[in-house]
């Protein structure tokens, strides 16, 4: 019998997961410290195993030749729902490393149940599943109680963790609503799958389509989340058009000229720092981004070494000054600053930060943090772009 419709959309499927498999691998081997895009990876060419074991169930002459894919199959899932597991806990923290150790080993000791256990399948209780407007045939063996319960519950936790996505990204559903929609289109599918596989739905398995689509719009987000790529363009741009100044901020070359002309630093007044504001003149801030990054306190030039002896400080300053009207939301800026980091000890991290660049510049109140968004005062802080 030659290939239907429906096997030739699963073959396609999974040819682009493939590539995207190799697409991922690549970036990776390019930057090892994004180890999220390796369990991207294998996650992809996971599912791309399991829809091709699956096509090897459909019109098959006997059910003992579906038997041994089927299993396979079935075996590939548990595996599956690992890699989720990693590469969302990788890309974002979530879980505990506790709960992730305890997935992974129940997961491995399902396939290990799937694949050697003789009493997992019966070979003598086979049923069909016939779709005549496909022309499919799809071949199931029956599996014991046991197993069937693993099984499901497996699907169910995949569910969860999904959801679990969705609920720990909500505040940014509306800047990218890719991932989201494809989430839930996904776990629909599955779900639909599931009744299919118990006989409630007389329609066939779509979730490869669902998460075909769901890699696309996984894919999206990594490509626009390259905070490191994102925020050097930025700071190019700004270095290259001051007219087109949106921000400020130094390259690598300049952060080690300046770090070279901080032994020679002086103070001395400045004549551009007074500020339009009600607050004293000792507390008002003034920031010179054109040329080299200068703060300046009630007249008086703050050291370059406070700032730019520390990475992490310049990183935040430079971040504040690209977001300087409308600020930062906390999630982002503790990914720019410690992607991969427990959120706990990253929040930690920033509060000390901030406490450094409140001290240094000495004026608390003129670094802000309101509604989850980290921002100068335009009140008591000026920039020289502003006066552009």
């Amino acid at each position: 019998m030659g290939i239907t419709f429906y096997q030739a959309s699963c073959y396609l499927v999974t040819t682009v997961l493939a590539y995207g498999t190799l697409h991922n691998l690549f970036l990776y081997y390019k930057n090892r410290k994004q180890i999220y895009l390796l369990h991207f990876a294998f996650l992809q060419i996971s599912y791309g195993l399991y829809l091709l074991c699956f096509t090897k169930t459909i019109n098959v002459v006997n059910a003992e030749e579906a038997l041994v894919w089927e299993r396979l199959e079935n075996t590939v899932l548990p595996i599956f729902g690992m890699f989720l597991i990693l590469f969302v806990n990788s890309y974002h923290r979530i879980f505990s490393k506790d709960f992730v150790y305890l997935y992974i080993l129940l997961s491995v000791l399902l396939s290990i149940v799937i694949l050697m256990d003789p009493n997992s399948y019966n070979t003598k209780l086979t049923s069909q599943k016939k779709f005549p407007l496909l022309g499919i045939v799809v071949y199931e063996t029956e599996q014991s109680s046991l197993v069937h319960y693993l099984y499901l519950s497996g699907i169910l936790m995949s569910i969860w963790i999904s959801f679990k996505v969705i609920l720990q990204f909500v505040h940014n559903l509306l800047s990218n609503l890719f991932l989201p929609i494809g989430l839930i289109l996904f776990c629909a599918n599955v779900f639909l799958d599931i009744l299919t596989a118990m006989d409630f739905v007389p329609l066939p398995y779509t979730s490869h389509f669902s998460f075909l689509i769901l890699m696309f719009s996984v894919d999206s987000v990594l490509t626009l989340n390259q905070s490191g790529n994102k925020i050097q363009k930025e700071l190019e741009q700004v270095r290259i058009s001051p007219r087109e100044f949106a921000a400020a901020a130094l390259s690598e070359k300049q952060i080690e000229k300046i770090e070279k002309e901080n032994e020679k630093a002086e103070f001395h007044p400045g004549a551009d720092s007074e500020v339009d504001s009600s607050g004293p003149k000792k507390d008002r801030i003034f920031i010179r981004t054109l040329g080299d990054l200068e703060f300046e306190r009630g007249g008086v030039r703050i050291p370059q070494t406070e700032i730019s002896s520390k990475r992490k400080m310049l990183k935040l300053v430079k971040i504040l000054l690209i977001r300087f009207e409308k600020g930062i939301h906390r999630e982002e800026l503790l990914e720019f600053l410690w992607p991969g980091m427990v959120d706990k000890n990253a929040l930690n991290s920033l509060h000390a930060l901030c406490f450094r660049l409140r001290k240094i510049i000495g004026n608390p109140e003129a670094l802000a943090f309101s509604e989850n968004r980290l921002f100068f005062r335009q009140d008591l802080v000026q920039t020289d772009f502003q006066l552009l």
